[in-house]
């Protein structure tokens, strides 16, 4: 009897990843079925608007307040194409519409994480074990009424965009430019499947921020700055391509900012008191499901008003402290003289992890950058609860490199 092939396996395997993730996300897709099930219905109705057909791509759907749009999600053109087959499966199966869109967006996640792997330069058995730590994450189900927020979809695909760029950017030094950079940066935003208005900033912040970190590295190597014009031009044409996809896909969104002005939940104003409660974020990283609720319960006694929205439904993962020490010891050890494409991978991802909570902690906390926004400009802004998925990523990633080297050093050896 012949064995299939390993091109035929590895989509078999692939799809056993996302069966046995289906199984860890049962007690959500049951819990979101139900009318009280936390903001789906009482805020965001998505089985109403199914119901009422006004989910349809190419519209902005929802209601509209005070003439200002007040769309379904995000209502990127993906997200509501999603919304839309979401609907009409629905429709034919006995499943609610938000199990269905669950379920999708799931398998998407899967897939452009393990396409993401690959093109990292994984091994099949990495991109399997990042696909599957990814689409079981902990974080994954703090915004479980936020559906398009609940899956990690675009946390891989960044960050390998920024290993992308990273990698042109450096070869742009000695070599020609190639003609698909801007191409590349198109593709990437791509994968990110751009769908809610949080995700897509902390995209650009990360890969725009990686682009401006390469730049001093090469600028400390090359001996004039008229050397940089390559790298930098690389830079340009990246980030051109990934906004101009972003920018597409969130065409009927911008056209109707422009004609009628911001929708109204982007104008919702926050307590500037709600920074001190997301400064404490950083602290459910690293809490495991089985302590959240008596770190709730002692926050709440000591005054700590845990349960606005989203605040500590999240269980931490013992993944990210594991993954911070690991990623100082790794850049702490002298860099050889010739390091392996491997290696070379695997420190990029120890720094990119330290570059990631570095933005949490700075921007987004309070004695951050976010504290300060809320008090002199508008206290709109708090998002760490939302960039806390790509402080998992990081850590999840940079974990998953470490092993992929140790495993080539065994079979080398």
């Amino acid at each position: 009897m012949r064995l299939p092939s390993g091109s035929l396996i590895k989509p078999f395997s692939l799809l056993g990843v996302y069966a046995i993730a289906c199984l860890f996300w049962l007690p959500s897709l049951q819990d979101v079925a139900t009318p009280e099930a936390d903001q789906v219905f009482h805020y965001f109705w998505f089985s109403v608007a199914c119901r009422a057909g006004e989910v349809s791509l190419g519209s902005l759907g929802g209601t509209a307040s005070a003439g200002q749009p007040e769309g379904l999600f995000a209502l990127s053109l993906l997200a509501k194409l999603q919304q839309d087959l979401s609907c009409r499966l629905a429709s034919r199966v006995e499943l609610n519409p938000a199990q269905v869109y669950l379920l999708g967006a799931l398998l998407i996640l899967v897939v452009l994480s393990y396409i993401s792997a690959r093109q990292a330069g994984f091994s099949h058995r990495a991109r399997l074990l990042m696909v599957f730590t990814l689409a079981t994450a902990p974080c994954s189900f703090s915004r479980l009424g936020h559906l398009d927020q609940t899956v990690l979809i675009a946390v891989a695909p960044t960050l390998m965009a920024c290993w992308q760029l990273r990698c042109q950017m450096v070869r742009a030094v000695n070599s020609s430019i190639s003609q698909r950079v801007l191409l590349s940066g198109f593709m990437a935003a791509a994968m990110t499947y751009p769908a809610q208005e949080y995700y897509v900033v902390f995209s650009v912040l990360l890969v725009t921020t990686l682009a401006a970190i390469t730049w001093l590295e090469l600028s400390a190597k090359v001996p004039s700055l008229r050397e940089l014009w390559r790298p930098s031009l690389v830079a340009i044409l990246f980030m051109a391509g990934f906004l101009l996809m972003l920018a597409l896909a969130f065409l009927p969104k911008l056209l109707a900012v422009s004609s009628a002005g911001p929708p109204r939940l982007w104008m919702t104003p926050r307590l500037a008191t709600e920074q001190l409660l997301y400064g404490l974020m950083p602290m459910t990283w690293f809490v495991p499901p089985n302590v959240v609720e008596p770190v709730r319960a002692a926050l709440r006694d000591a005054g700590f008003a845990v349960q606005l929205e989203s605040y500590f439904w999240s269980a931490g993962s013992l993944l990210i402290p594991i993954a911070l020490v690991a990623a100082v010891r790794c850049l702490m050890v002298p860099v050889p003289v010739r390091l392996l494409p491997m290696e070379q991978r695997r420190r990029f991802f120890a720094r990119l992890l330290l570059v990631v909570v570095f933005l949490a902690l700075v921007v987004m906390t309070i004695g951050g950058l976010g504290t300060l926004f809320a008090t002199f400009v508008s206290p709109v802004l708090r998002s760490l609860n939302r960039f806390t998925v790509f402080v998992y990523g990081a850590a999840v990633v940079y974990l998953i490199s470490e092993c992929d080297c140790w495993c080539c050093r065994e079979t080398t050896h």
